[in-house]
């Protein structure tokens, strides 16, 4: 595999699993949204996102 199926491999398990998981959990929906730089963050309480190799909560 290449690095790049890599990464795209491993940022899907974080969307599912750090920020979905938790999101359907509170809210009831595992929507995520695109947000500047590449970046992904949550929809719906608790607000994650992550943002290159950080991940950035509200509280």
């Amino acid at each position: 595999m290449t690095a790049l199926v890599l990464t795209r491999q491993s940022l899907h398990g974080v969307a599912e699993l750090v920020l979905a998981g938790p999101q359907y959990r509170q809210s009831g929906t595992i929507r995520l949204r695109a947000v500047p730089g590449g970046s992904f963050a949550t929809t719906k309480h608790p607000d994650v996102a992550v943002n290159g190799d950080l991940l950035l909560t509200s509280g």
